[in-house]
């Protein structure tokens, strides 16, 4: 889904005039409206997709083949949807400030891995909610293409993949070695497949966001995190034989190959 896609999806389900802002490439877009209450599947794209509730506390539920996020999302309290996840979900009416950043304009500006250790829960953190607000107050008066903006937007990514992740990181014990060698050879042998996190945490006998912390616990990256790179080495081998990039990108459980180019 492109920012074009994305922004009439955003104003299909906005219940009050919707305020929209996009940089000039077109791979930051800024939102803020009130939704109606939602229930149904929540189409993918290939953002990372960031939003805030700015008004009164409401219920929030959202479930992807990688996390299960279910609780109180009270105000500033803060989503992570990662980029071309299928999703349902459901939430109780809300006014929302959304951002939508394209990941390959990330750099050191954020670290992916940890961006989606927060994509299961609602993070609440005052920094971060000042950082969104004031990024929002700009792009309302000066759009999203001046270098302010992107100073501060890559001071907010900063803050949340690295200081919320970091202070809210909590040490659990790693999967063990039987565990994860049973995963890692479901891995490699379905690369071309749908593979879950769900199903990799039934492969070790545990529930998803336990087995995730304790898979991230011994190899130091998340299974999604690790999926995706045993892909790209899997995918570069087929490039080097001369495979076509549509074939591979098939051969790695991409859709189509600007899906695979953008992972």
């Amino acid at each position: 889904m492109e920012v074009g896609d994305l922004e009439q999806d955003i104003e299909a389900y906005a219940a009050s005039p919707l305020k929209v802002f996009k940089n000039s490439p077109r791979s930051v877009l800024m939102m803020r409206s009130r939704f109606s209450p939602f229930e149904g599947e929540v189409a993918p794209s290939r953002h990372i997709k960031i939003g805030m509730n700015i008004g009164k506390t409401g219920w929030l539920y959202h479930r992807t083949d990688a996390h299960a996020l279910e609780g109180v999302w009270r105000r500033n309290g803060i989503t992570v949807n990662m980029p071309d996840m299928k999703a349902v979900g459901s939430s109780s009416a809300v006014t929302m400030i959304g951002l939508a950043v394209d990941p390959g304009i990330l750099g050191t500006h954020a670290d992916l891995v940890a961006l989606e250790a927060l994509a299961g829960r609602i993070t609440t953190d005052a920094l971060a909610a000042r950082q969104l607000r004031a990024l929002f107050l700009h792009a309302d008066m000066h759009g999203c293409s001046t270098a302010f903006f992107e100073q501060e937007l890559g001071e907010f990514l900063r803050r949340l993949s690295h200081g919320v992740a970091a202070a809210t990181d909590t040490h659990v014990n790693p999967l063990d070695e039987r565990r994860l060698a049973t995963v890692i050879d479901y891995i490699q042998e379905n690369l071309v497949e749908d593979v879950s996190v769900i199903q990799m945490a039934r492969l070790a006998g545990m529930d998803a966001t336990n087995f995730a912390k304790a898979f991230r616990s011994a190899l130091g990256i998340t299974p999604y995190a690790y999926l995706t790179r045993q892909r790209m080495d899997h995918a570069k081998v087929l490039l080097q034989a001369g495979m076509s990039v549509t074939h591979v990108a098939l051969s790695v459980n991409y859709a189509n190959p600007s899906k695979f180019s953008a992972a």
